[in-house]
């Protein structure tokens, strides 16, 4: 490992590894934020495969599950967590995993009938951690 001090006549920069110290930043930046996206990606396809095996076990879930999900949000002029969400509508088939859930809210926002907030609650099923809270889409009543 090099680790040097060069001063320019307008800053001082710290060369690690070979180059200055912002290029080495950005560098893992980049690292963590491929790291994110493909952690992202992984829950992602956790989540289909749950909901396909949910689907399998009970032929129709995903689509009675989304469908339930967009008429919890008709009924809820609040901001909801899907755990909140879920509590209302049909359960999860046994031998199933509750990350299906993850897909049919995707499958819900790409079909406009939820979005995001941006804003964040605790929820029972993660031991408090916040997850992400959800609204009807504006627009979205009577799209199906």
């Amino acid at each position: 490992m090099t680790l040097a001090m060069t001063k320019s006549p307008s800053s001082m920069t710290l060369h690690l590894f070979d180059f200055p110290m912002e290029e080495a930043k950005s560098k893992v930046t980049r690292q963590k934020m491929k790291q994110l996206e493909l952690g992202l990606e992984r829950g992602h396809e956790a989540a289909q495969a749950a909901a396909e095996k949910a689907d399998e076990i009970e032929p129709g879930w995903i689509e009675t599950a989304a469908s339930q999900l967009y008429s919890y949000a008709l009924s809820n002029p609040n901001s909801f967590t899907i755990d909140r969400a879920r509590k209302e509508c049909m359960p999860t088939p046994e031998g199933a995993d509750a990350r299906s859930w993850g897909h049919v809210t995707r499958l819900a926002v790409k079909r406009g009938w939820i979005e995001p907030t941006g804003g964040y609650a605790p929820a029972a099923s993660s031991n408090g951690t916040p997850k992400r809270l959800y609204r009807l889409k504006d627009g979205a009543q009577g799209k199906t």
